[in-house]
């Protein structure tokens, strides 16, 4: 027991080294909105449809990398209810960004707004330096879109005065998770960029490896499933795998990040703006491994924007819909660009999702296994409405990763 506590203390260490730094959030909002969800969720993948009001304050933390820096975020999860906010004063003094919580379903709870930012302002010491603080409002419930009464362009327009920009006004799903990692990059984001030449809690530096060459494993599942099942929250780790989803809008990119991070699928269609982050931890070959799944947006529109993604993605997996022609010539032309910005090299695997459509299907296997084999990429079939061959993709190119790296060697290098 000793000796796995040694390890795991040796393991914390070369995190808290590789931090670059700290941020504290904290997170507002009237009792009910969802805070205390829209954290667990975050932070552990995890949603628990009992309510539990807040007592006082509760904390969480998860690294997030912006700009090839490793951020810790230290969020405090405020109470909703008026006779504990005199509780709050010290944790909003020291707050370096802020986000405020609304339920889209209840108006009530969004009408609180400019109450919350007053009280802030109070204990930040005015007003000027609310405006400064770097803030973002989360609309959540957007699972309820059919309750919604809180538009979320009206939304924009109350928030812009105090200071939020547009973009961080986002709405989220903290029973999905849908867009909570894009909430959170941008906070941190807005942090890192105004204090970066400033600099708080600065501790270390982290950084970023380039991708290797493939080696593919038909053996997925006595890796995947480690024995005890693999875990979707573990913090336990020795490497970590970036891998980028790519395909044309609507083929299906978010539902299998969903199925692979929380074995969940919903078949509302929500649209990706810019990425959308996931992860989940397996064991490959007896060492536990913790996959980092990008989802990036397919709209045209994002065309120059996915590309400063592909910057330390370790592998690639490009989807097309079986049901859509348009979308597998889309995803030859992905595979063209990733040749073209220095990534021919990288594990990709070309993945045809939709595949419990049926007669529907208007890409052919055969004629798609060629296609594959001339460009020298695996060809999976999957579907994340059933969740057939969804595992397998991912971990081809898990397992890949991992037996590529010498027993010495980690993709995040903490020395």
């Amino acid at each position: 027991m000793r000796g796995e506590s040694e390890k795991v203390n040796k393991a914390d260490e070369n995190v808290a080294k590789a931090v670059a730094y700290e941020f504290k959030v904290i997170i507002v909002g009237d009792p009910k909105a969802g805070k205390s969800s829209l954290v667990q969720s975050y932070c552990q993948g995890i949603f628990n449809k009992t309510y539990k009001a807040t007592v006082g304050v509760e904390y969480a933390e998860r690294l997030v990398e912006v700009e090839g820096k490793l951020i810790k975020l230290a969020l405090w999860d405020i109470s909703g209810q008026e006779m504990l906010l005199k509780i709050s004063d010290k944790y909003i003094k020291e707050a370096d960004g802020l986000i405020f919580v609304y339920d889209v379903s209840e108006e009530s709870s969004f009408n609180s707004f400019p109450i919350w930012m007053r009280y802030v302002s109070q204990h930040l010491g005015g007003n000027s330096s609310l405006l400064k603080l770097p803030k973002a409002v989360a609309g959540n419930k957007i699972d309820l879109r059919h309750k919604q009464v809180v538009a979320h362009s009206h939304a924009k327009e109350v928030a812009i005065p105090d200071g939020v920009d547009a973009d961080h006004v986002i709405e989220v799903s903290a029973r999905s998770g849908k867009n909570l990692n894009l909430l959170f990059y941008l906070l941190t984001n807005q942090m890192y960029r105004l204090f970066a030449n400033g600099g708080i809690r600065r501790i270390g530096k982290t950084s970023i490896p380039a991708e290797g060459q493939a080696v593919f494993d038909e053996e997925i599942y006595k890796h995947s499933i480690d024995g005890s099942p693999s875990s979707r929250d573990g913090s336990e780790y020795s490497h970590v795998f970036k891998i980028l989803l790519l395909g044309a809008s609507r083929v299906g990119k978010t539902s299998l990040r969903f199925r692979f991070c929380r074995d969940y699928y919903s078949a509302e269609y929500f649209a990706t703006a810019g990425f959308e982050y996931g992860t989940r931890t397996v064991a490959i070959d007896n060492v536990r491994v913790r996959i980092q799944v990008w989802d990036v947006a397919g709209d045209d529109v994002y065309d120059s924007t996915r590309r400063g993604y592909y910057k330390g993605a370790n592998a690639f997996i490009i989807v097309y819909d079986v049901g859509n022609k348009s979308s597998f010539t889309k995803a030859e032309n992905l595979l063209k660009e990733l040749d073209l910005y220095g990534h021919s090299e990288a594990p990709k695997i070309l993945v045809g999702n939709k595949s419990d459509i049926g007669g529907k299907r208007k890409v052919g296997f055969c004629a798609a296994e060629e296609f594959a084999a001339g460009w020298r990429v695996p060809l999976l079939e999957s579907s994340a409405q059933t969740g057939h061959q969804v595992d397998a993709a991912f971990m081809k190119l898990a397992i890949a990763l991992k037996r590529q790296l010498a027993p010495w060697k980690k993709l995040y290098d903490f020395s």
